[in-house]
Order: structure tokens, then C-alpha cells, then sequence
């Protein structure tokens, strides 16, 4: 039986669903959903990216175990696809760049390396407000939008260490996926 939760390397992710039995897709035909014939186990397509598919083991993560796979997976692609998963959860940031913070005082190289790539991968440095507008007042607007301008100052000098830390900078690279 996998631990892990999500698959997003290319070849994984191909050699796993080859042995997948297909089981159906969801009523817009996005979602393909497998079943494990070894475990029984069922998961699902997710396209994290337009070219980039993900394995998600049902049932699908919630923000917080997501934050947990991000923060403790072994696998680089999982923690990508974790944080990728998280950047669509706009209520989830702060509880992101909260367990981040707490994660930075446990100060080894491995740590900051997650921490880099997960502010860039959840696009923590995102200024733009990611909650609904509609049906909200100016001052409520701008509340929101403030909330998103504070997470975003803190993930940019929170990144701005863990490239200290680890000599490099943090860039979206795809080559996690293959």
C-alpha cells in the first residue's frame, strides 16, 4: 500500500495509472477516478497545472493535511503538489505561513528548502486579494485585500531567509514533475 498521497512525477504518475482500473469520471469529465486492483484503494485524476496531472489519494486532502504533506513529504513532487493544491485554498494561507513560521525555527537546510519551495509554489507572495468581492462593502474589500498584503510581506521575508539560508534562489521549476 503507498503512503503517499500525491503523485505528480511523470513517470509515477504513468506507472501507477497503468495498473489503475478505471472506475469513472465526474459529471464534467475532468475528474477520472481509479481504483487500486492491489488495494482497493481509489484515487483520482487532478490537473494541478494545464499540463501537469496529479494522483490524489481519496479522499482528497483537506487544507490541512495538505499543509502537512507539504511540510513533511520526503517527496519533492508531493510537497510541490501540495503547495499548488494550497494556492487554490484562499483561507488556507494564513494557517500556511503560520506552520512555515513554526517550521523556520527548526533551522536545518532541509527545513528551509521546503519552506522557499513552498512560498513559491502556493504563490504566498501573491498581493492580490483571493477572497469573493461580490456582495461585500468598500471597507470590507479592502479588509480582505490588507489580510492578503500582511501574508504576503511575511512569505516574502520568510523566502527572502530561506534563500539566505540555502544559497539560491526559489523559482517555479517543472522538473519536479518528471
Amino acid at each position: 500500500m503507498l503512503v503517499r498521497r500525491l503523485i505528480a512525477r511523470r513517470g509515477d504518475y504513468e506507472s501507477l495509472r497503468s495498473r489503475f482500473e478505471e472506475v469513472g469520471t465526474d459529471a464534467s469529465g475532468w475528474e477520472t477516478y481509479y481504483r487500486d486492483p492491489e488495494t482497493g484503494e481509489k484515487w483520482c485524476d487532478a490537473f494541478l497545472l494545464w499540463d501537469y496531472p496529479c494522483l490524489v489519494r481519496l479522499p482528497l486532502p483537506s487544507s490541512d493535511e495538505l499543509i502537512s504533506i507539504a511540510l513533511g513529504t520526503t517527496f519533492t513532487d508531493e510537497a510541490v503538489a501540495a503547495a499548488v493544491m494550497l494556492a487554490k485554498e484562499s483561507e488556507a494561507a494564513e494557517e500556511i505561513m503560520h506552520r512555515l513560521e513554526e517550521k523556520s525555527q527548526e533551522a536545518d537546510l532541509r527545513n528551509w528548502e521546503r519552506i522557499g519551495l513552498i512560498i513559491e509554489w502556493a504563490s504566498l507572495e501573491s498581493r492580490m486579494n483571493r477572497r469573493e468581492t461580490r456582495g461585500k462593502n468598500y471597507a470590507e474589500v479592502k479588509a480582505d485585500h490588507e489580510h492578503f498584503l500582511r501574508i504576503a510581506d511575511r512569505a516574502h521575508r520568510l523566502k527572502a531567509k530561506a534563500e539566505q539560508m540555502t544559497g539560491h534562489k526559489f523559482e517555479k521549476n517543472y522538473e519536479v514533475f518528471v
